[in-house]
């Protein structure tokens, strides 16, 4: 049987995406949940990701496992651990193939 890396290499696309996720979504989370905010009191922030590959990927094409990046999932979770002081549920959706 053929051992399959679930991983590969990031793409170019891919890693502007995740740029555009912190930006965005640091700033979006920033701005809502931060003290004072009217949104605060919110339960749940709900983030579906249609597109959210393996979760991590290798940084280049020599496919360390010791040097390997963040995918969307855990960029949007480490965001969301960032307001952990928060009280709110966060919801992850991940749709992505043979994970």
């Amino acid at each position: 049987m053929e051992d399959k890396d679930p991983y590969w290499p990031i793409p170019e696309a891919t890693a502007v995406k995740h740029q555009i996720l912190r930006r965005y979504l640091g700033a979006f989370m920033g701005v809502f949940f931060t003290s004072g905010s009217k949104w605060t009191n919110k339960p749940k922030i709900v983030y579906i990701d249609g597109f959210a590959g393996p979760g991590r990927y290798y940084a280049n094409e020599e496919r360390s496992r010791s040097d390997m990046v963040p995918g969307s999932p855990l960029i949007v979770g480490d965001l969301a651990n960032g307001f952990s002081l928060m009280t709110f549920t966060a919801a992850i959706g991940i749709i992505g193939r043979n994970l």
